[in-house]
């Protein structure tokens, strides 16, 4: 057996682990019950605020924790080397429908030349235990649900080699950090080993994967490609979208189903860094797509490590919707969903509706494009919701398209249905936001409308108090939602959710005055769209949103229902909204149009949600400049996108953040490219923007920008400043530090990092003829002051203090806007 060795400085993080499986138990034993007492949230509880409201499930793990019991196991097959690569965590992130208990174990071995209590630092969201030479060291119990937690310790190591043993575990509702992280905190550094078959195998593989980047990240047409280094000949395994590991395959996640793709292979040969993966319009694929390269050891297990990708087939979608009416793009819509192989309930209601036959497979009762959806629905799992509310809608609107078989199998999933906390359960469904809280009391309301008389099982009511408790619940949210507009504002990630909500009642509510709410609603979420798109771009900032939506606008739910809507836009094949729109006869209002394409500046801005986010967007024929103007400045960020930048043609943006973790495209919240851990400072006047971070000490320690270099035409850097042009649009950016750009690894020329904890940077975009203007020119036009945090830009002075803005002395107003109203487009 050879050995692979390892040293862990001062305050950097142990991450050479051998790991075993994890463990998925799904907890069945908890008793169904209603939320706590006394907690009665509004309806439209919403704004990413980090509710933590305590499942039963979660109650009950709190009170039999697994880890009590857990004494250290002799039995443990440890079966994988974890390469966390950039990782300074052991990261096994997932999502689960239905609430699971995750137990995982992680061992290594540490060599010492003497005895000693060597400090560290142990973080988990949940439950650790630490064995030494089999002796017990530690046990750390948090399970704050998603909150890593760190508290200091001592190990005491012997002299020559210590077996460390770590188990962890914790209870996974929905999406789970499943983390731990030791820091050595210790002044000496700390030498270890893992046993392995072949250590230069392992090395070789390692560094082959981290040096893996694609020469760009959006592909709409050609070789799709790829930069690797390696020393040796190797065989490269590439898969898409990998399968998660947990027992939950026969139920769908509530997302966007994706297409199936087989995996390839590539011989890489040392010296050659290109290789072709294949061409765009090999594949097709529904949202941001995760690249599974992996390397095979000499043992039979498997290095790996996933890169995102976006991948627009443009021949798959270019004369897909080509009708000059908007009935006949709806018509085109339907017809190109109804030939899609995918288990998805649009796919079936779009063949249902055009009278085209589904796909049984043998021994199934129910037809391939409805069976994961519906055992999801059963299993009460997470965002049933999204499923249950349109399925409901379509079979009040269409009864003679679905056949008795499914109508019977739908009416027994409603009827034993949970449709809120004030109903008593064991999931993890969520319910404590607007989109969702919204679906469920759609889903309530049709159900009980469909089956008056009947009795349902979760509840105990009888079908018309279901009816009548769903239609209140519905109104109370207009009531808020016509108030406060949209809680995750502007969002790319969840409006599209509320459009399955307002297109099911527009559908088929039986009540008008219910139709006419969601006909409100509809205006109002179009007008948003139009606002903040800026040709087939949707170019504003976000009040949730994950890397999956940043990266591939082309392939998002509002860039397809763009396209059938106004002829603008990106057809694809993220169907939540487009499909129900499609399948209705609304109409949007006829002067939206005119705002995707400007022919001269629009500057819009407007509060959103309970905790008023000032959003702002100033738009011209060449760029769009967005912002949430001085957004609960100095918090801890969660998934907000504050700040967005794009010109003309762009279809991927660009934006500046405090990452939220250092694993590249990890599950945390923040990530590495969504959202911020914390909260900067912006200002914005038209075409100039302001941002002021000042970081903490539990804060990653610089800001970077998110830089699709192969959207330009040019590019200009000195040392903390960066300009860049494409047609005749250009974008200046000061930044008050040094600017570095990343040069390998998955981030290669798509990043520049500006370290430190106090940061002030001028953005500003304008028009140019031909080119950029000199260095000279550039420094000149704008003079920035970064201690005085002061910038003369085309003559106008500006000044920046705490959470204010002055243009030539005079302070721009913070707070005179108001809440968008529909039909308020004046600009």
């Amino acid at each position: 057996m050879d050995s692979k060795k390892f040293t862990v400085s001062q305050n950097e993080s142990l991450t050479n682990f051998l790991l075993s499986p994890i463990t998925y138990e799904r907890q069945t034993t908890v008793p169904p019950r209603k939320f706590r007492s006394g907690l009665r949230p509004s309806p439209y509880e919403y704004e990413m605020k980090g509710i933590d409201n305590e499942y039963p499930g979660r109650a009950y793990f709190l009170t039999h924790k697994v880890i009590d019991h857990q004494d250290l196991a002799k039995n443990i097959k440890y079966t994988k080397v974890y390469s966390g690569f950039e990782d300074d965590f052991i990261t096994l992130s997932t999502e689960v429908p239905v609430p699971t208990i995750l137990r995982c174990w992680a061992k290594t071995y540490i060599d010492m030349d003497e005895d000693a209590k060597v400090p560290f630092q142990m973080s988990t969201p949940g439950g650790m235990k630490i064995w030494v030479n089999d002796k017990l060291e530690v046990t750390y119990k948090n399970y704050t649900r998603n909150t890593t937690k760190a508290k200091n310790c001592e190990l005491s190591l012997a002299k020559g080699t210590n077996e460390i043993v770590v188990y962890f575990d914790d209870l996974a509702e929905r999406d789970a950090d499943f983390i731990f992280s030791l820091v050595n905190l210790g002044t000496k550094k700390l030498h270890g080993h893992i046993p392995v078959k072949d250590a230069a195998a392992l090395e070789h593989a390692q560094h082959l994967l981290a040096s893996i980047h694609f020469l760009k990240d959006y592909y709409a047409q050609g070789d799709i490609k790829f930069f690797v280094d390696s020393p040796v000949d190797t065989a490269l395994r590439i898969r898409f979208n990998p399968p998660a590991e947990d027992p939950y395959s026969d139920m769908q996640s509530g997302n966007i189903t994706e297409f199936k793709q087989d995996e390839r292979k590539v011989t890489i040969t040392p010296g050659a860094h290109e290789y072709v993966m294949g061409n765009t319009y090999d594949f097709q694929f529904a949202s941001l797509t995760n690249v599974e390269f992996g390397v095979k050891l000499p043992d039979g297990s498997w290095v790996t490590r996933i890169i995102t990708l976006t991948v627009y087939n443009t021949k798959n979608y270019e004369n897909v919707i080509t009708g000059k009416t908007l009935a006949e793009r709806k018509r085109q819509a339907l017809e190109y969903y109804a030939r899609q192989n995918l288990d998805d309930i649009n796919v079936a209601m779009a063949k249902m509706y055009l009278n085209k036959p589904l796909t049984y497979e043998k021994g199934h009762k129910l037809p391939f494009e409805l069976e994961s959806a519906l055992n999801l629905v059963n299993n009460h799992g997470d965002c049933s919701d999204f499923i249950l509310a349109p399925l409901l809608s379509f079979m009040i609107k269409y009864p003679d398209k679905m056949s008795p078989e499914i109508k019977q199998t739908l009416k027994e999933t409603a009827l034993k249905f949970r449709y809120w906390i004030d109903e008593p359960g064991n999931d993890v469904m969520w319910y404590f936001s607007e989109n969702h809280a919204f679906l469920f009391h759609i889903a309530r309301y049709f159900a009980g409308y469909l089956y008056p008389s009947e009795q349902f099982t979760v509840s105990g009511h009888k079908g018309k108090e279901q009816y009548e408790l769903g239609k209140k619940q519905i109104e109370d949210w207009f009531d808020e939602f016509f108030k406060y507009g949209l809680a995750e504002w502007n969002s790319l990630t969840y409006m599209p959710i509320d459009l399955i909500g307002l297109f099911s009642l527009y559908n088929a509510a039986p009540d008008e005055s219910i139709r006419n709410l969601a006909q409100k609603g509809l205006d109002f979420c179009f007008q948003i769209i139009a606002i903040n798109s800026f040709g087939k771009n949707y170019a504003s900032t976000y009040g949730r949103v994950y890397e999956h939506n940043l990266k591939n606008i082309s392939l998002s739910e509002i860039a397809s229902l763009a396209k059938v809507a106004f002829n603008i836009g990106c057809f694809n094949d993220a169907l939540r909204d487009a499909a129900p729109f499609s399948l209705s006869d609304y109409v949007p209002q006829s002067n939206l149009k005119k705002y995707f394409i400007p022919t001269k500046p629009y500057k819009f801005e407007y509060l959103q949600g309970i905790n008023q986010a000032h959003s702002y967007i100033y738009k011209t024929p060449a760029y769009a400049m967005a912002s949430v103007i001085n957004y609960q400045v100095g918090q801890h960020g969660v998934q907000q996108h504050n700040m967005n930048i794009a010109l003309k043609d762009m279809i991927t943006n660009v934006w500046i953040t405090n990452p939220g973790e250092r694993k590249y495209s990890g599950d945390h919240k923040p990530s590495y490219w969504a959202g911020n851990n914390r909260e900067p400072q912006i200002n914005q006047y038209k075409n100039y923007m302001f941002m002021t971070y000042n970081l903490t000490r539990d804060d990653l320690p610089f800001i970077h920008i998110y830089y699709p270099f192969w959207e330009f035409d040019e590019e200009l850097a000195g040392e903390n400043w960066l300009a860049f042009r494409k047609g005749n649009a250009a974008c200046f950016i000061h930044f008050s530090n040094p600017i570095v750009k990343t040069k390998f690894g998955p981030e290669t020329d798509r990043e520049f990092i500006s370290n430190g904890t106090n940061h002030f940077v001028f953005i500003t975009c304008f028009t140019v003829n031909g080119k950029l203007p000199s260095r000279t020119d550039l420094l000149q036009r704008f003079k920035v002051d970064d201690v005085k945090r002061a910038v003369v830009a085309d003559g106008r002075h500006f000044k920046v203090r705490p959470e204010k803005l002055t243009v030539d002395n005079e302070e721009v107003p913070t707070n005179t806007a108001s809440y968008l109203k529909i039909g308020g487009l004046t600009n």
